[in-house]
């Protein structure tokens, strides 16, 4: 299943919506469940909150911040069996491949707050992997049932 949101933190309640439904009808183990749910706040909080610059005239206000009526993140939900999935989501806004990211301040000992939701979503999972095609951020994320 793919969903397309604008990317606005005030959507965050139905991608959180669409998962547990999406989650519910496959049966997908809980220990699952619960990783897909922290992980999903993560990648699209951050993605709508730093993915898309302020350059763009289309504005409409929001509470949380500016949106542009045509930035959107498409979350994709792959059932693989009920103790395996996948997530891919996808943006058109500012690159940034979080799993470099990830190891250049693992490697440097950076250990501020800053980052903190990259290495949650990083360990959280089983495999994480980053691209860049057709000017789309793809990043997508594997979770099974007893790792991590």
């Amino acid at each position: 299943m793919i969903k397309k949101f604008t990317a606005d933190t005030s959507e965050l309640k139905t991608v959180i919506s669409c998962m547990k439904s999406w989650l519910e009808n496959h049966s997908i183990h809980q220990n699952i469940c619960e990783k897909c749910h922290i992980i999903c706040e993560e990648v699209f909080t951050n993605t709508a909150l730093y993915a898309f610059s302020n350059s763009n005239k289309s504005f409409q206000e929001s509470d949380s911040f500016i949106v542009r009526q045509n930035d959107h993140i498409s979350v994709e939900f792959i059932y693989i069996d009920n103790e395996t999935i996948s997530l891919i989501f996808s943006d058109t806004g500012t690159p940034f491949d979080l799993v470099t990211y990830y190891k250049s301040s693992s490697e440097k000992g950076i250990s501020s707050m800053g980052g903190m939701g990259v290495r949650i979503i990083i360990q959280m999972s089983d495999s994480v992997n980053y691209k860049r095609r057709n000017n789309r951020n793809i990043l997508s994320i594997k979770l099974c049932k007893d790792s991590n």
